[in-house]
């Protein structure tokens, strides 16, 4: 699998069940993470939007 690539959705559920079968499902071979946690806050500051009339 490569960057830029589309998935179906079995094709994600297949993905992710094969990364629970993993010795170490938060790294690929290479040392990138595959899981990253992502808070509220960093949601919110990276879709925030800051336009009158917007609540």
């Amino acid at each position: 699998m490569t960057g830029n690539t589309s998935l179906a959705e079995g094709s994600v559920v297949e993905l992710l069940s094969a990364l629970d079968g993993c010795e170490n499902p938060y790294a690929c071979p290479h040392g990138r993470p595959t899981l990253i946690r992502v808070d509220s806050e960093e949601l919110a500051d990276r879709f925030e939007r800051d336009y009158p009339g917007h609540h």
